[in-house]
This record gives structure tokens, C-alpha cells and sequence, in this order.
């Protein structure tokens, strides 16, 4: 298990979103979205999948690391993030 969140951006563009997941360091596709990452044992360090308002976000292991790039990323690109549930 790892800590969850929702990131939420103004007007989310999907193909615009994808875009920026696609650039993160070491992303990968999987059956169930993107794994971010290498945390020790061959697991990622964080999963994300594409959502209709921006992207759900789970942490691994649990460094931030990840989830600071994607703010900053979709912020750069969308403005406004707002982060649920972490």
C-alpha cells in the first residue's frame, strides 16, 4: 500500500495530461495506467492512472520525489493543482 491522492487541475485536457505523465523519468505503461520509478525489489515507486479531472496519484515509497514533479508539471501546464486525500 502506498499514500493515495487526486490531483486536480482546471480544465484537464487528457491528451495534454498524458503528455506530461509520458515525460516523467523512468514511466513505464501498465495494465491499469503508468508505473513511475524503481523502489527496491523490482516495484515502482508510484503508480498513477489518468482521471476525468486530472490524475490519481499513489506513492510507493512514500518520498514525495514523484509527486513533486507531477505538481510541478501539471501546475506549469494547468495552473492551479489542488491535492485530495493524502
Amino acid at each position: 500500500m502506498g499514500i493515495e491522492c487526486t490531483l486536480r487541475v482546471d480544465a484537464p485536457d487528457p491528451a495534454r495530461i498524458l503528455l506530461l505523465i509520458q515525460r516523467l523519468p523512468e514511466v513505464r505503461e501498465t495494465e491499469h495506467g503508468f508505473a513511475v520509478g524503481s523502489y527496491g525489489g523490482g516495484w515502482a515507486s508510484a503508480s498513477l492512472s489518468l482521471d476525468p479531472q486530472g490524475v490519481c496519484f499513489c506513492d510507493y515509497a512514500r518520498t514525495g520525489t514523484q509527486l513533486g514533479l507531477l505538481v510541478a508539471w501539471l501546475a506549469g501546464e494547468f495552473g492551479r493543482v489542488s491535492v485530495k486525500g493524502f
